[in-house]
């Protein structure tokens, strides 16, 4: 549990620079909006999942929320591979659209 709370204070750390560097950034470009928000809301709830197993003392919300949490979880590197691989896709095909005359 240690390992995991120093964990998650970097990979917040993490976040709030990839949200200065690049989410505050790209919301104009609406191609890739849509992974870019599941993977926002993804975040977001394993931060609430994670205050609410720390603070809540009811054990049916713990129990909730630490599930909630373990799927959420397990489902974040799809959720972000998803998002690279488009935004690479839309990144590619603009490449190509500015060499053709």
């Amino acid at each position: 549990m240690k390992a995991h709370g120093a964990f998650s204070f970097w990979a917040l750390l993490l976040l709030g620079v990839v949200w200065r560097g690049h989410v505050r950034s790209r919301p104009r470009r609406a191609a890739n909006r849509p992974t870019g928000l599941a993977l926002c809301a993804a975040m977001a709830l394993l931060v609430v999942s994670g205050y609410l197993l720390y603070y809540v003392g009811s054990l049916e919300l713990r129990e909730a929320s630490g599930l909630v949490r373990t799927a959420r979880g397990l489902g974040l590197p799809a959720i972000l591979a998803w998002h690279v691989r488009r935004g690479a896709g839309i990144r590619a095909r603009s490449r190509r659209a500015d060499r053709i005359p």
